[in-house]
């Protein structure tokens, strides 16, 4: 099932409102004008935040994100490539740093050909996410899909 909800084991605050493991997702449904991908601003980040520390939940949210340890290397492929084995999905969110450091293929050209090429038939737009600079890995994959890429 694909969850579009952030970490299953995430502070309910942060689940409110999106699909989590327990609602389908619906991702063959088209989205929604009203509801397409917006550049998001520092005032709704505000808001979310002013709403989480009303409930008591930001300092759950806090301590839950600082409890996150490194896991091993980064498997860009063998992620792309497990997203894209959902028949249903044909919108995939990429957050990464951009270094591929483990799984079938680490080299970044290899990479993007390779999801470029499995996803002729799929059409499954990429969005992606980094911090701090574009990666030209991600840049790419989301420039011949169809999808947005902002910096944080």
């Amino acid at each position: 099932m694909i969850s579009w909800g952030p970490h299953p084991r995430a502070p309910l605050a942060t689940r409110h409102g999106k699909p989590t493991r327990s609602q389908p997702a619906h991702p063959t449904r088209p989205r929604p004008a009203s509801r397409a991908l917006a550049p998001a601003s520092a005032d709704a980040y505000a808001e979310k935040l002013a709403g989480l520390k009303k409930r008591g939940q930001l300092e759950r949210l806090i301590k839950f994100v600082r409890s996150q340890k490194p896991r091993g290397g980064t498997n860009l492929h063998g992620a792309l490539v497990e997203a894209m084995g959902d028949k249903r999905a044909d919108t995939v969110f990429v957050l990464s740093d951009g270094a591929p450091s483990a799984g079938a293929i680490t080299d970044p050209t290899a990479l993007v050909d390779d999801i470029l090429r499995r996803n002729r038939t799929r059409k499954i737009v990429f969005h992606c996410i980094s911090i701090g600079t574009k990666i030209p890995l991600l840049e790419r994959l989301v420039r011949e899909t169809g999808g947005q890429y902002p910096v944080h």
